[in-house]
C-alpha cells in the first residue's frame, strides 16, 4: 500500500524504546516526541510502548507536575539490573517575560487597580 510504513513487530519497538531510554541514564529523559523522532515512530506508538513496558515492569517512571506540563524520569531493567535514573525531562519554559514586555510596549492593555492583573485588548 502506498504511504504506509512496513509493519514492525511490537517486540522490536519495545526493545528500541527500552534501549534508547537506557542510553539516556544520567542525562535528561527524552520526551515521547524525541523518542518518536529518533526511532521514526508516531508519538502515539511511543506512548503505547512506554505504557506496555511499565505494565511488564521493564521500566519505572516517575512524573511530577500537571498534565501537559510535567517532567519525568525513567530507569530501565536490563538483564535483571536497574539502570541509573535519567535526569528529569528538560522542557522549554514559556517566555512569559518576553510576552509581558511586548504587551506593555504595545500600550494595548487595561490596568485595573482593583484587580491584580492586566488584560490585553489587542496585540
Amino acid at each position: 500500500m502506498r504511504g504506509r510504513r512496513p509493519a514492525v513487530p511490537a517486540s522490536a519497538i519495545l526493545d528500541e524504546v527500552r534501549t534508547l531510554i537506557a542510553r539516556a541514564a544520567g542525562q535528561p529523559c527524552p520526551t515521547n516526541a524525541d523518542i518518536a523522532k529518533r526511532l521514526g515512530l508516531s508519538v502515539h506508538a511511543v506512548h503505547i510502548a512506554l505504557r506496555e513496558l511499565a505494565r511488564l515492569r521493564q521500566i519505572r517512571a516517575q512524573r511530577t507536575g500537571q498534565r501537559g506540563a510535567y517532567s519525568r524520569r525513567v530507569r530501565v531493567l536490563i538483564e535483571g539490573r536497574w539502570t541509573e535514573w535519567t535526569r528529569w525531562t528538560e522542557r522549554a519554559k514559556p517566555q512569559l517575560d518576553d510576552h509581558l514586555a511586548r504587551v506593555l510596549a504595545s500600550g494595548n492593555y487595561q490596568n485595573d487597580s482593583n484587580y491584580k492583573y492586566i488584560t490585553c485588548e489587542t496585540l
